[in-house]
């Protein structure tokens, strides 16, 4: 795993609500915010909201952030930027599934384009990578996603590396 760093900013209406969303990676050192305009992420803005739904109070917090996350080796930082919800959904669901090959992970997310079906090829892939199959049924799903995945995009005669059926048999 690699530990990198993104601009946040923050967002919501009142501090409980208040998260951070990445915006921007920083390809090298935060205090001098390398390659970012100075005018757009300015260290000193400030985020004004209210402290909670019941309770008006005005409060103030720095509207820019720098946060740390980590994503595994290999796995470029704007791609992962890019697909974020759809890595995280994968790897909360399925946390073995952040040890496997950045390769497999990117391919898997820009080409499976339902959650459900992520999470299900996630856990066949982290089984297959980890201690092997026992079954036999689910040994031949994951060779049939891997052929899936190893076809080009234009000679794919399903959108799908497995049917409805076949996913909810993983899950």
């Amino acid at each position: 795993m690699q530990k990198v760093k993104f601009i946040a900013v923050k967002t919501g209406e009142y501090a409980g609500t208040s998260s951070d969303i990445l915006i921007r990676f920083l390809r090298e050192t935060p205090e001098a915010f390398v390659g970012v305009d100075e005018n757009l992420y300015s260290k000193s803005a400030q985020w004004k909201g209210i402290r909670s739904y019941d309770d008006w109070y005005p409060v103030e917090a720095p509207l820019y952030s720098i946060v740390v996350v980590e994503i595994p080796h290999g796995l470029h930082p704007d791609f992962f930027l890019q697909e974020r919800f759809a890595f995280e959904g994968i790897w909360g669901d399925v946390p073995k599934s952040k040890e496997l090959p950045h390769e497999l992970q990117e391919r898997l997310v820009s080409c499976v384009n339902s959650f459900f079906a992520r999470t299900a090829i996630a856990r066949l892939a982290v089984t297959a990578h980890g201690r092997g199959f026992r079954s036999q049924f689910k040994k031949s799903l994951w060779e049939q996603v891997e052929a899936w995945l190893n076809t080009p995009l234009n000679e794919r005669k399903h959108n799908m590396p497995l049917s409805p059926k076949q996913l909810q048999a993983i899950l």
